[in-house]
């Protein structure tokens, strides 16, 4: 899991070589401009002329899993998040698989404060988000939401790591359902409501791929009707166990 993590990265690092000089950038709710690719204090980043400049940066959470049966193999950097569902035969229960690298997570705050400090905050108080952001360089002011993640090439040097949390389990004859999902799941439900959810899917004869596709749409209906009034990004895989 680690070497495949490995290549992955390696292969998202290549595009940083020859880059597209223009993109689109926008989404829900945002206009989309297109910007075109410059260099600004010796970094490359894109410009549309009126908006912010945005960096030539890029990087993604990763959750895999390899199942075979009822043994399962699997590993995470970021924060997408995957729970296993379980049927205690009256109700369902879930539980999080996976770690999630901010700067929340103790292990991840203690690394970061003792190898790069001067260099990133780390902005872990109880009424902060976690994130990661950068005090010097021409990197200042840039903040990234985790401390683990592919496809980062700059950030690497500011203790953005690759090497995943790996963990491997059997399956009971009790455990149900694998969740895997990116924050637009998590951000609007908790893993009991997501596995509650997906089961309830389940006995209405839908497949794990009709769950899904469900899950999603329903987050991001939450989404939009929170009080920010908008959806995260939003992905999610299910796994029923037979």
């Amino acid at each position: 899991m680690s070497a495949a993590f490995s290549r992955g990265h390696t292969a998202a690092l290549s595009l940083y070589d020859d880059p597209p000089k223009t993109v689109r950038c926008g989404g829900y709710r945002k206009a989309t401009a297109t910007y075109t690719l410059t260099t600004s204090g010796g970094v490359c980043v894109y410009k549309n002329g009126t908006g912010p400049e945005r960096l030539l940066e890029f990087g993604s959470t990763c959750t895999c899993a390899v199942v075979q049966g009822r043994s399962v193999w699997m590993a995470n950097v970021g924060d997408s998040t995957a729970v296993l569902g379980t049927d205690t035969g009256s109700s369902y229960t879930s539980k999080t698989l996976t770690v999630r690298h901010n700067g929340h997570n103790a292990e991840e705050s203690k690394r970061m404060k003792e190898g790069y400090s001067g260099k990133v905050h780390l902005k872990d108080g109880p009424h902060e988000d976690g994130y990661l952001q950068v005090v010097t360089g021409p990197w200042q002011g840039y903040e990234l939401s985790v401390t683990r993640a592919l496809g980062h090439k700059h950030m690497s040097d500011h203790g953005v790591l690759t090497e995943p949390y790996v963990v491997t389990f059997e399956a009971s004859k009790d455990d149900c359902c694998l969740i895997m999902a990116s924050d637009g799941v998590w951000d609007v439900m908790d893993g009991q409501e997501a596995v509650n959810r997906v089961m309830e899917a389940a006995s209405e004869g839908k497949t794990a791929a009709q769950a899904a596709k469900m899950l999603v749409e329903e987050a991001v209906e939450l989404g939009v009707k929170s009080p920010c009034g908008e959806a995260d990004n939003t992905s999610a895989i299910v796994v029923f166990f037979a």
